[in-house]
């Protein structure tokens, strides 16, 4: 048994108004961070780029929408939310490009592509 404490846990998003970011964002994450360390562990160096802009467009999407909706002038609120939506879109993109480089296979991404596009919905919806 190890002496270091638990990571603590994310919070839950809500879906009320008050929220500053979607549930689909969080899920993101946690689906994706797994995939990220077994990419790197099958094929290395030949998907760094890929696997390091996937972790960050993954974050940007997150922190897009709460600036959004930390923002209370519609134009600054639509702006964030659309970063966002593309930060989601290259998330799938690059899902697809690991599948390109023969890192993972479709049907590894699949859950991946469908929290990507549940996000692109949920940001349209908030913005």
């Amino acid at each position: 048994m190890s002496n270091l404490p638990t990571p603590p846990t994310p919070p839950a998003a809500s879906t009320t108004n008050d929220s500053m970011f979607t549930a689909s964002e969080l899920e993101f994450i946690a689906w994706v961070t797994p995939l990220l360390e077994e990419v790197k562990a099958a094929v290395g160096a030949k998907t760094t780029e890929v696997r390091d802009q996937l972790d960050r467009a993954s974050l940007s999407a997150l922190l897009n929408t709460a600036e959004g909706n930390g923002r209370r002038q519609r134009p600054q609120r639509a702006k964030f939310f659309d970063d966002a939506r593309g930060s989601a879109t290259e998330c799938a993109a690059c899902l697809d490009a690991l599948v390109a480089k023969g890192a993972c296979e479709v049907s590894r991404i699949a859950d991946g592509k469908g929290l990507a596009a549940a996000h692109r919905l949920d940001a349209v919806q908030v913005g």
